[in-house]
């Protein structure tokens, strides 16, 4: 009885015990007020409970395992405004249409089957424009079921990724359709064993992404051995190309000297990018080729680093802390680069 106060019924007493005796032990609990009505579903069709609720307003919450997500709050129009219906409601009532955020993140109980049952329900959300699987223990298995109907998505603008159990097969089945996704503006992958080649196989989708300004590709296992150097160069030439991005993050990759100088070279003269992160690269060269022999010479300025601001006109941030670069390198950097913020790591030098 407390869970249907009469007086917050919206639908009457005969819906209510019919809802008592078939939808809630299915779903949990369901609470309706006059002001706002709280589902929580499990179920696909909950489109077609919407028309339970003439005159009100809904919010919707998806529940699995623990996790909790608020889909989206709609107002259904009462009855004398409705057309007859069928089995199924109007577009205006469809949550799917009305969509625009999904957030998932620590939700480990989704995994790839339940992102499996996520896209049935995606193909139709033409205006979702985030979407959160952080920590959800997808696989590639999983990143490819997602890849299959991202392109179904016109309006998405944010995809988080990270954290999951993606490795390079997945990576490619989310590169073959990024440049389909024409509203990506953020894109998360961190965290993923993506190695070289999944990292490659990005870096050479980006150049198709019209839109995107945020990539993040932190603790992707980026190193020197399998491809670290192509796949760096790639990722130089992907930062020039992509006119659009301002924001990228390679941080916590052991990526080491060598590959960074590939990083580096492949990039060309770029006028967009603002943020740099580079932090904890394992990037310990300091010589920076200045004239003379000695000590001051030999840290003059870092050279991937110098060569890195000369190309990037528009950089305003670069991260480099947790590097064994010393801060008379820094320092000489930051006077040949007055407009740029560089981060160092106190106890990096």
């Amino acid at each position: 009885a407390d869970l249907w106060p009469a007086e917050r019924i919206v639908i009457g007493l005969r819906v209510c015990k019919h809802m008592r005796s078939d939808f809630a032990p299915q779903v949990g609990t369901v609470v309706l007020a006059r002001s706002s009505a709280c589902l929580e579903f499990e179920r696909e069709d909950i489109w077609k409970t919407l028309m339970m609720f003439p005159g009100g307003r809904i919010s919707l919450i998806w529940r699995r395992g623990k996790a909790e997500l608020l889909l989206q709050t709609l107002f259904v129009p009462p009855l004398s405004s409705l057309p007859l219906f069928s089995s199924h409601t109007s577009n205006a009532l469809d949550p799917r249409t009305n969509l625009t955020t999904i957030d998932l993140c620590g939700a480990g109980g989704v995994q790839d089957e339940g992102v499996l049952t996520l896209t049935e329900f995606l193909r139709e959300c033409t205006n979702l424009t985030t979407l959160n699987l952080s920590q959800c223990r997808i696989s590639s298995r999983g990143a490819g079921t997602l890849a299959a109907v991202l392109p179904d998505c016109p309006s998405l603008s944010s995809l988080d990724l990270s954290k999951n159990r993606i490795i390079a097969n997945g990576a490619g089945f989310l590169a073959n359709v990024l440049g389909r996704c024409h509203a990506l503006r953020h894109l998360d992958l961190g965290w993923n064993t993506l190695r070289p080649e999944g990292v490659l196989m990005l870096a050479r989708a980006l150049v198709d992404c019209k839109a995107l300004s945020t990539l993040k590709l932190p603790v992707t296992s980026i190193q020197a051995a399998g491809g670290g150097g192509e796949c760096a160069k790639a990722l130089g030439n992907a930062i020039t190309r992509c006119k659009t991005l301002t924001d990228v993050d390679l941080s916590r990759n052991p990526i080491g000297q060598e590959v960074l100088n590939d990083l580096a070279h492949g990039m060309e003269h770029n006028a967009s990018l603002l943020r740099l992160d580079l932090s904890w690269l394992q990037i310990s060269g300091v010589v920076g080729g200045g004239g003379g022999g000695g000590a001051e010479a030999q840290e003059d300025r870092h050279p991937a680093l110098a060569q890195l601001l000369d190309k990037c006109s528009a950089l305003t941030y670069l991260n480099v802390q947790g590097n064994a670069i010393s801060h008379t390198a820094v320092e000489r950097l930051q006077q040949a680069a007055p407009s740029v913020t560089i981060q160092l790591w106190a106890g990096s030098g």
